[in-house]
């Protein structure tokens, strides 16, 4: 189990994720999972993260309802 858990709501963020994940990986602490919640993306963002998959520790959930507060309560709940 991680001790921190990262949890990323997005939805259709391809054009800024890799720069998100890209910081993440970059970090020297490195107990951390990332939870990417996809919040009905429609583009190519959920393609992009898994790129950095192994480097963040990421995991995609699927939240449908839409909105910030469900996406991160969703994230929560679905963290370590």
């Amino acid at each position: 189990m991680s001790k921190v858990s990262i949890i990323l709501p997005v939805h259709n963020g391809e054009k800024k994720i890799a720069r998100a994940l890209k910081s993440l990986a970059d970090q020297t602490y490195r107990d951390f999972e990332t939870v990417l919640v996809d919040n009905n993306c429609t583009d190519q963002t959920i393609g992009v993260a898994m790129q950095f998959k192994d480097s963040v520790n990421l995991r995609v959930v699927k939240c449908e309802v839409q909105g910030l507060v469900p996406a991160l309560n969703f994230g929560i709940a679905n963290s370590s």
